[in-house]
């Protein structure tokens, strides 16, 4: 796997977490949305508030990878610039990964604490 292979295998990654993590969040901030509405408490209604802010910084975090990506796939960025570019981009990435981590843990929990209190 070459760098310009492995750049655009990178590219293609970052476009279908893009596309759905998308999807996933515009269903939690339609249907799910109501359901807390309709059978959680204040404490929940507000944490899952505070998952629909976070949402919108996971999709930020996403366009600003899309970008790097692609300034890195065009060519605009070479040489040296490139490969710290491209270093940096990994290390966005990952700590993408890690607030992704974070937030389906807690939504987990938050949504296991609905459903005991619905059933």
């Amino acid at each position: 796997l070459d760098r310009a292979e492995g750049i655009k295998k990178l590219q293609d990654t970052i476009v279908r977490c893009e596309t759905g993590v998308a999807d996933h969040f515009s269903k939690e901030e339609t249907t799910l949305l109501e359901v807390f509405k309709k059978y959680g408490n204040d404490d929940q209604l507000s944490q899952f508030h505070t998952l629909l802010k976070q949402h919108q910084e996971l999709k930020d975090r996403f366009a600003e990878a899309s970008s790097r990506v692609n300034k890195l796939v065009s060519g605009e960025i070479t040489g040296g610039n490139w490969n710290s570019s491209a270093n940096d981009l990994l290390t966005y990435m990952n700590k993408t990964r890690q607030l992704i981590e974070e937030h389906a843990s807690t939504e987990h929990t938050l949504f296991r604490d609905l459903r005991k209190g619905i059933a």
